[in-house]
């Protein structure tokens, strides 16, 4: 038996998989893509950016 999953853990689960679903289909372009790009960045800079990204400006070449 697993160790049960947090349901905030089944919804970054369920974020990721919306995200690489459109980006398998080729569907980056819209704003659901435009959308969940901007939620993962924003907690991906919140777990793991220094001082230098936390007011969550993307670096440059990275996208909207």
């Amino acid at each position: 038996m697993g160790v049960p999953e947090t349901p905030a853990a089944d919804h970054d689960q369920d974020l990721l998989e919306d995200l690489f679903r459109l980006v398998v289909s080729g569907q980056t372009g819209g704003s659901d893509y435009a959308s969940l790009d901007a939620e993962i960045y924003g907690r991906l800079l919140q777990a793991y950016a220094g001082p230098a990204h936390a007011g969550g400006q993307r670096p440059p070449g990275h996208g909207a």
